[in-house]
């Protein structure tokens, strides 16, 4: 008798225990029902971003390494994946200490010269004074295929290298859903 009582007692205590688990479960199945009216695609795709020094550079997986000058330096970010990405990292860094300046242009143009880009625009500057190995973030939606050209200018005479990164987070613009 014994054994039968812990077990009627044990069943007792797991289905209170599951009880709320699966009402709010059963909820919020409820709700997405009831409040989403549109139909969301699910899918699979790849976001690569990555540096070139071309715009038809092909992907290495690995940063580039720019010219040794003082000079502003010209390369470009690039997203081959088949996903829009809302933002991304890029990393720069070189031997000794010093700092560098970072600009970009406008998607799919380039640099006509250090101060212009060639739509006629000046280039926009992500940061000034960036400390070796610093990692600066990058609010550009960049749609699969485009490219970014972006300007380093060592404060110093350097060997500047560009390397990128993006996280699943940063692969489209945030988007509200189920309100």
């Amino acid at each position: 008798m014994r054994i039968k009582r812990s077990t009627v007692v044990a069943v007792v205590v797991g289905a209170i225990s599951m009880a709320p688990t699966l009402l709010v479960s059963t909820m919020a199945a409820g709700r997405a029902n009831t409040f989403n009216s549109s139909a969301e695609s699910i899918g699979t795709g790849t976001f690569k971003i990555y540096p070139g020094a071309t715009t038809g550079a092909a992907a290495t997986g690995a940063p580039i390494t720019l010219s040794n000058s003082v000079a502003a330096q010209f390369a470009f970010i690039k997203n081959s994946g088949t996903i829009d990405t809302a933002s991304f990292a890029i990393t720069v860094t070189w031997a000794g200490i010093k700092t560098t300046t970072l600009k970009y242009c406008p998607l799919n143009t380039t640099f006509s010269s250090a101060t212009l880009c060639s739509d006629s625009t000046a280039p926009v500057l992500i940061g000034a004074g960036i400390a070796d190995g610093s990692v600066v973030t990058v609010t550009v939606t960049m749609p699969s295929g485009s490219f970014l050209p972006i300007s380093v200018k060592p404060s110093k005479s350097d060997i500047p290298t560009i390397g990128t990164s993006v996280s699943s987070t940063q692969i489209r613009a945030a988007k509200v859903t189920n309100s």
